[in-house]
């Protein structure tokens, strides 16, 4: 088994929870979490970005949106749709509101 890091700087990245849909069917995009700090303790006005890793494309990071509703064991529980090659969803909040992508 090969293993190597697919991601890198700026940034830290990880996915969060284990029991959550990382890649995608086809088994060619991941889905992972950036942030720009890491050994502290998020705070209220921390965003994550929301990102594909496209491992056939030299693992390309493309942005797909943020979290302002997250934390560092679950992340913010973002996940493929099971099944799904294009469906994705993540907590989010709105004015301390929180919603779902």
């Amino acid at each position: 088994m090969n293993i190597r890091a697919i991601t890198s700087p700026p940034g830290y990245h990880w996915f969060g929870y284990y029991d959550k849909w990382q890649m995608d069917p086809t088994g060619q995009f991941v889905l992972g979490m950036q942030v720009d700090f890491e050994h502290r303790t998020p705070e209220a006005d921390d965003v994550i970005k929301i990102g594909v890793i496209d491992l056939e494309n030299d693992d390309k990071w493309s942005e797909i949106g943020e979290s302002r509703a997250w934390n560092w064991q679950q992340g913010c529980m973002l996940q493929w749709v099971p099944g799904s090659e294009t469906d994705v969803l993540w907590n989010d909040s709105e004015n301390r509101i929180y919603i779902n992508y």
